[in-house]
């Protein structure tokens, strides 16, 4: 056992005998007691004995009931410093979040795929006993002039450089500890943003969205082992942490932590790379430099680094209308609008680097089958946003490819979908084949009568 289940108490001869299902193929090590130096939790009782008890009586003497009585749980901290993660990967991960609404005449319905990032490390876990956090490493760390809480003594020497500042560097400018700091960068297969991107390369805990069991770490000390060209000598650097607990499930081997990294303004696919680190939190406070002489930190472990994409949100929405003879239509018609929208980089209104379809389709005796506008036309649009049927809109980052279709009849007891497609249009390589497509989303709505659905 690894602790991933949480502590648990058993009897010993149910281990023995077998009877513990989930613990039939465990082995029970048997050694002095705080022989390693991880991190545990400890209950002690103090028991009072006289030195001559022995030469009283041979038998066991019955001891009053407050001295059978156990203490609280007391951290004993680690002694040794964790070890480097294995990390298997990083890869995207997708929620959705479907709404629906009715305001006045207009039946909206739509869908939200939100991105993220999961962390996933090889097992074992818990290095250094119990406690043990997987963490995110930052540069720069805050400048001393912030406030800081009592228990974490002011680390830095001197100020980090500003956000202009930032602007000047690279990664490797801070060798020899550059590659294992979290950085975004451009997809160097994607074409180059028209326009310059206003800001450093370097990511923050700002750009990360909490969950409430994560911890921020303002200064840690980070150890870069072999960091001397030459010799076998490592050094520490000051760095932010973010630390989070790991998550395991029952029947995986892999551990896994999801993050919820906010989208780089202007790149709709940023690829980032992430320093990761495990953090002992019960173990002694790193040294401040004025003491540190050559005492190290033991709270944190050697980096490594893992990279990823970041994809971009998609919300697919639909906006529903009926129209009879009393709008002016001949007839009763239904008005839909489908809307395709989310972050996108400006190239995509000078030179269009997606191709959108857009179509709707009606559920009818289990089978989905196409649907037809007013003028007998399929009720389907696609393109980069320059074709009569599909609009490309641009503000402020985000995108929005538009497509209105005119249907005959009303909504009713209906069982519309509305499927909307991106593909990501690359140039080839050597400019002599066309454009590549590598599909980038796929998703759809179902559009109901909600006055159907109450009733």
């Amino acid at each position: 056992m690894d602790g991933r289940s949480g502590p648990r108490r058993y009897r010993l001869e149910e281990l023995l005998l077998g009877r513990i299902a989930e613990m039939q193929k465990a082995t029970i090590q048997y050694g002095a007691p705080l022989q390693h130096g991880q991190a545990r939790q400890a209950t002690f009782r103090v028991v009072p004995i006289a030195r001559h008890v022995s030469m009283i009586s041979r038998k066991a003497i019955a001891l009053p009931g407050q001295f059978l009585k156990e203490t609280a749980p007391v951290w004993i901290p680690a002694t040794i410093r964790p070890a480097a993660p294995d990390v298997k990967e990083l890869v995207p991960i997708f929620s959705w979040d479907d709404h629906s609404s009715v305001d006045k005449a207009v039946a909206r319905f739509s869908r939200t795929r939100k991105t993220g990032l999961r962390l996933v490390l090889r097992r074992p876990w818990f290095s250094t006993g119990e406690g043990e956090r997987v963490g995110i490493v930052f540069w720069p760390p805050p400048v001393l002039n912030l406030p800081l809480l009592k228990t974490q003594p002011p680390f830095n020497e001197i100020e980090v450089p500003q956000s202009t500042a930032l602007g000047l560097l690279t990664e490797e400018d801070l060798d020899p500890f550059g590659r294992f700091v979290s950085v975004w960068g451009i997809d160097p297969i994607k074409r180059e943003p028209l326009e310059p991107i206003d800001r450093h390369r370097f990511l923050s805990w700002n750009d990360l969205k909490l969950p409430d069991k994560a911890m921020l770490h303002p200064r840690v000390l980070m150890p870069i082992p072999g960091a001397i060209p030459g010799q076998n000598k490592e050094i520490f650097v000051e760095v932010s942490v973010v630390s989070f607990p790991l998550t395991f499930v029952n029947g995986e081997r892999d551990a896994y932590v999801d993050i919820d990294l906010a989208p780089v303004k202007g790149v709709a696919e940023a690829v980032v790379r992430l320093g990761v680190v495990r953090m002992q939190l019960n173990a002694r406070q790193d040294t401040p430099p004025s003491q540190r002489i050559d005492r190290s930190g033991i709270r944190c472990s050697p980096p490594v680094a893992v990279q990823s994409q970041l994809l971009p949100e998609r919300r697919l929405s639909v906006s529903v209308t009926e129209v009879n003879s009393k709008h002016g239509a001949d007839g009763d018609q239904l008005s839909v609008s489908v809307v395709l929208s989310g972050p996108a980089a400006p190239i995509v209104v000078k030179k269009p680097d997606a191709r959108v379809s857009i179509e709707l389709s009606e559920h009818i005796s289990g089978e989905e089958l196409a649907v037809k506008t007013i003028g007998g036309r399929r009720a389907r649009a696609e393109g980069s946003g320059d074709s009569k049927e599909l609009f490309l809109k641009y503000d402020k980052g985000e995108a929005s490819w538009v497509a209105n279709f005119l249907l005959p009849g009303k909504l009713g007891t209906r069982n519309l979908v509305a499927l909307a497609r991106e593909e990501a249009l690359m140039d080839p390589a050597n400019g002599k084949i066309d454009t590549v497509d590598l599909p980038g989303y796929f998703g759809k709505v179902v559009v109901r009568n909600p006055l159907v659905i109450r009733g």
